[in-house]
């Protein structure tokens, strides 16, 4: 039996389907507080000097740093290098006079992650990071499905003026059959929500910062895996985050795994 159950959308409404056959993806998109992102504030100001929010700006940088290839990394945990991975460092600073409260950050990936590095000399802040989306295969059989994270989100309780927090991601973008894409997203572009606070009263805000000196990065991701199935997708900040199954073109990603990725040799 597949079992389908996406906790997906602004309001994690549950939608619950049974498709009768052998694999079940179980998918939870960790939405943060995005559900009272609009009209959480009924303060109005009249005759009042216009308060300005917060300064929200996010900066990513390509590293240049080269690796000896097929040698573990100690910086990185011992992650064996590979030529083909880059290293892109994300940057969330605090520019303006006011905190920054209840921040959510969602970043997609030019390809996936191979591993996520959250300390040392380059990383600043203390902050909670974790898969925009899990999913669970669940099959009868082997299965040759392999999970990718292509999204994260980046949680933090409060960023003062001035301050910053930065993450570091290896990222690949050498997609194999079988892979599955969790929350990969087409568009070069991080999204955030935060809460600030003016005279006791609550006020909200959706901003996105467009990734431009990356496109073709991203861009040439979505030329590599342009032969796939895309299964349920979600929305973060009214932008679309995919689960997509690579190599394999069907209009259902159920029936994409049960045939292609069960019990096989992707070697030959």
């Amino acid at each position: 039996m597949i079992q389908l159950l996406a906790f997906l959308g602004w309001n994690l409404n549950i939608a619950s389907i049974i498709l009768g056959a052998i694999i079940g993806i179980v998918i939870r998109a960790f939405l943060g507080p995005y559900v009272n992102s609009i009209a959480t504030s009924i303060y109005i100001r009249l005759n009042a000097p216009k308060y300005e929010p917060p300064e929200l700006d996010v900066e990513v940088v390509k590293e240049s740093t080269v690796y000896p290839e097929g040698k573990p990394i100690d910086y990185y945990d011992g992650l064996i290098w590979d030529n083909e991975y880059s290293v892109y460092r994300f940057v969330v600073s605090n520019k303006g006079t006011r905190d920054i409260e209840n921040l959510n950050i969602v970043i997609p990936l030019p390809g996936y992650s191979v591993y996520t590095n959250t300390d040392g000399e380059s990383i600043s802040g203390n902050y909670n990071i974790s898969p925009l989306f899990v999913t669970r295969v669940q099959t009868t059989g082997d299965s040759c499905v392999s999970e990718k994270n292509c999204s994260y989100q980046i949680k933090k309780d409060k960023l003062a003026p001035d301050n910053a927090l930065a993450v570091e991601f290896v990222v690949s973008q050498e997609f194999k059959k079988c892979d599955l894409l969790r929350a990969y997203s087409p568009r070069p572009e991080v999204s955030a929500s935060f809460d600030w606070y003016i005279n006791g009263n609550r006020e909200s805000e959706t901003e996105h910062f467009d990734l431009v000196k990356l496109r073709r990065e991203y861009n040439n991701a979505l030329y590599l895996i342009d032969n796939c199935t895309e299964g349920p997708s979600g929305k973060e900040i009214d932008r679309p985050y995919f689960i997509a199954l690579v190599g394999i073109e069907d209009g259902d990603i159920d029936n994409a795994i049960e045939e292609n990725c069960m019990n096989t040799d992707l070697t030959e």
